[in-house]
């Protein structure tokens, strides 16, 4: 991930603009950290009949297994491999697991300050 992209992160989990969620990008209305990055780059769509607002960039596309198609990167609740150059096993996977053991984004945006803005 670059610099400018983690700041304007961090800016955003920091802003109170929204309310921390877990286990999903985006369930109504509660933001996991992955979910703010992907609303800050207008990458979330519409909430859907459950609620739930799921990756959508226009192009990517989820299989019958609920898989971004081609991968095994499952689409509930994390985004494409290498999105904004997250890499699902170990960026993506330890970020949500800060995230959904945490009450606030505190610890999401102290552990992004070290990997990208240190």
């Amino acid at each position: 991930m670059d610099r400018e992209m983690a700041q304007a992160w961090v800016e955003d989990l920091e802003s109170g603009k929204f309310k921390k969620g877990k286990y999903a990008l985006c369930a109504h209305e509660e933001f996991c950290c992955l979910g703010v990055l992907a609303e800050t780059n207008g990458h979330l769509g519409p909430e859907d009949f459950n609620g739930v607002r799921w990756f959508d960039d226009g192009e990517t596309n989820v299989d019958e297994l609920g898989r971004y198609e081609g991968t095994l990167t499952p689409a509930t609740g994390w985004l494409p491999e290498g999105y904004m150059g997250l890499d699902y096993y170990t960026d993506q996977h330890e970020l949500g697991l800060i995230n959904d053991g945490s009450k606030d984004f505190g610890p999401v945006i102290a552990e992004i300050k070290r990997r990208w803005l240190s």
